[in-house]
């Protein structure tokens, strides 16, 4: 049996980290590091690394970038994996309930239209422009389930 740190993480885990930490460093990724919170997600990467490019004198610019997901065994790697029929599903019932959203908001709210149409009935509302959670939870879930989906990643 492994040995589990405070932080619930195994030994085989650890590394895995490791070894990725490594195998950066070795392609030419020189910032790299640890459980990294990635831009625009609620998602922590086990490792990233980046590449620091130099396109002339004392500037430094962020070149290529890694993400890295370690997974020790398969049923990790397949409880983090959402299947594909369900996901697909789930984005087309949020994708009715964005719709609907953006249709009732439109009525309530006629001067969110956004006057893209000749009739109203056809009208979208930027329902962007208030404060509604409701939407914005939809969206928010829509594009994590996009990314999940067509982008093959969690992330």
């Amino acid at each position: 049996m492994s040995e589990m740190p405070s932080s619930g993480e195994s030994r085989a885990h650890r590394l895995l980290k490791l070894a990725a930490l490594l195998w950066a460093r070795d392609q030419g990724y020189r910032a790299a590091g640890l459980e990294i919170r990635l831009p625009n997600s609620n998602y922590r990467a086990d490792v990233a690394a980046c590449r620091l490019d130099r396109p002339g004198p004392r500037k430094r610019e962020i070149g290529l970038t890694a993400v890295f997901e370690c997974k020790q065994a398969r049923p990790d790697y397949l409880n983090d994996s959402r299947p594909e029929a369900e996901s697909l599903a789930r984005l087309a019932q949020l994708n009715r309930r964005r719709e609907t959203l953006e249709r009732l908001v439109g009525t309530h709210y006629p001067t969110l239209r956004k006057g893209e149409s000749l009739f109203p009935e056809f009208d979208r509302a930027d329902v962007g422009a208030i404060r509604h959670e409701g939407y914005r939870r939809v969206v928010s879930e829509i594009r994590v389930l996009e990314s999940a989906i067509y982008g093959r990643t969690k992330f």
